[in-house]
């Protein structure tokens, strides 16, 4: 897949993959292929023989790039590459990077379940699975400076959906959603620390 790339974006994330590994390229219609990566999508770590062969393999369901370089008619392509299953992908983003702090460390991460559980009248449990979702509670340290500046890009993010990530190599803390929540936690003469929750899309 292709598409016309945003001058201004250095950042591009597939999110919803199902494969072995995601291509990312930028093509330069004067100067060629000026950025290619190629991202692997499977975790086979295993400490011995019986998790070789039994132990279940970890899929990564979301890849994020930074850095990409600035050209104004570049196109953005994406390949997806699986040898037993069916590869695919949900969502392509890309746009600027904002850097919002410094990550305090910890990214609390929860599941909410929407599956309904009723009992009748004679006890008997009725389940209904529906979708869960992921609840992402960051904290990051910021200087007193620019506490307003980020509070205004959230505020700017209000009701609209992005890409947040504490740390881009750890897939876990990175979840395509909206936030619900932003707060300075505390405000000192040398720093703030400021939280703020992500519900996924």
């Amino acid at each position: 897949m292709e598409t016309p790339f945003a001058f201004g974006a250095n950042a591009v994330a597939v999110v919803g993959l199902r494969g072995d590994s995601v291509r990312v390229y930028l093509n330069d219609p004067d100067e060629g292929v000026v950025y290619d990566v190629t991202t692997n999508l499977v975790d086979i770590g295993v400490g011995d023989w019986w998790g070789y062969y039994f132990s279940d393999y970890i899929f990564q369901t979301v890849a994020y790039l930074s850095n990409l370089p600035p050209y104004s008619e570049a196109t953005l392509g994406v390949e997806v590459f699986a040898s037993e299953q069916l590869a695919a992908a949900g969502r392509l983003l890309f746009g600027p990077e904002k850097d919002v702090g410094i990550s305090a460390g910890e990214v609390g991460v929860r599941i909410e379940d929407y599956s309904r559980r009723e009992r009748d009248v004679f006890g008997n449990l009725n389940l209904a699975p529906r979708r869960t979702i992921q609840v992402l509670d960051y904290t990051f340290m910021v200087e007193p400076e620019v506490v307003a500046s980020v509070r205004r890009i959230f505020e700017n993010l209000a009701a609209t959906a992005a890409l947040y990530a504490a740390d881009p190599d750890s897939p876990e803390t990175v979840v395509f959603g909206v936030f619900n929540r932003w707060d300075t936690l505390t405000d000192t003469r040398t720093i703030c620390e400021c939280s703020a929750t992500v519900e996924e899309f």
